[in-house]
């Protein structure tokens, strides 16, 4: 069983940073927008007007197993305010490959976990804006099997290519001399 807790504080963010760094390093290949250094910076210059939101996820000897880092943006739709739950980053400019963030062998129970710890607080929020959700996120799938207040619009498309070593030896195995220039 996972014990999930809400971060509502930014002292209480900011006192996550070795293990929400831990955690990423372990999760591997986290975009920059997912680490502690982007979403406290983020949050510090761009945060104002939104409430934090970020909820954790510890398993039974009280590790930290997963991080849904969120905020709650304030919108207004037709003349009424609407609280829409979103990755911290996003608003003006959506960040790519967002995601919760989750211990390894772990991904399916911390999304399902964080998926219900939002169907049981529905009276926090009106909407979801998971715009750049990574394709390959547990999380939709979750979210889909709540009420039906979550309406999926698809993933952001964003290439990359991920590195199964580092960018030197990618570059000699997979460019010519003349595209290394």
């Amino acid at each position: 069983m996972l014990h999930l807790e809400l971060i509502d504080q930014c002292e209480r963010l900011t006192s996550l940073q070795q293990e929400w760094s831990a955690l990423a390093a372990a999760a591997q290949n986290i975009p920059i927008f997912l680490t502690w250094e982007w979403i406290t910076i983020w949050w510090q210059h761009y945060g104002q007007g939104h409430d934090l939101y970020v909820v954790t996820a510890r398993d039974d000897d009280g590790e930290l197993v997963g991080i849904a880092p969120w905020m709650i943006l304030k919108r207004h739709w037709m003349a009424q305010p609407v609280r829409c739950v979103a990755f911290i980053g996003t608003g003006e400019v959506y960040p790519a490959h967002m995601d919760v963030i989750a211990r390894p062998g772990d991904e399916d129970r911390v999304a399902a976990s964080f998926a219900g710890y939002l169907g049981e607080h529905v009276d926090d929020w009106d909407a979801l804006d998971f715009v750049s959700v990574s394709g390959d996120s547990m999380l939709p799938k979750y979210l889909a099997q709540g009420d039906g207040r979550h309406a999926s619009g698809g993933e952001m498309n964003c290439l990359y290519i991920p590195l199964e070593v580092d960018w030197e030896t990618y570059q000699q195995v997979h460019m010519s001399a003349k595209q290394r220039r």
